[in-house]
């Protein structure tokens, strides 16, 4: 892995541990990053490969909501790559 990809991984793991949700759907993995900040899941959804959706008002004077989220054998890859990063590290703290 490159520097660059490095700090592009190391940041979306940034991302996704304060934004980001990890889940599991119906017997598959799913990762999904929901915030008010286009421009930050529009990078994310570049990053994925994948599209994202949005605007979409909220209601009262909250701001618009963007997401964008990688499912099946993408979200396993993209889990195993932010492991060691995100996650084991946590999990040695504990």
């Amino acid at each position: 892995m490159t520097d660059k990809q490095l700090q592009t991984v190391a940041w979306l793991a940034g991302i996704l541990e304060g934004e980001g949700c990890f889940t599991l759907s119906i017997k598959s993995p799913v990762i999904q990053l929901q915030m008010c900040d286009g421009d930050i899941v529009r990078r994310v959804a570049a990053i994925w490969g994948t599209r994202y959706r949005g605007p979409y008002a909220r209601p009262g004077k909250r701001r618009d909501g963007y997401n964008s989220r990688v499912c099946g054998n993408r979200a396993a890859a993209w889990m195993m790559t932010l492991w060691p990063i995100s996650f084991a590290p946590m999990a040695k703290s504990r």
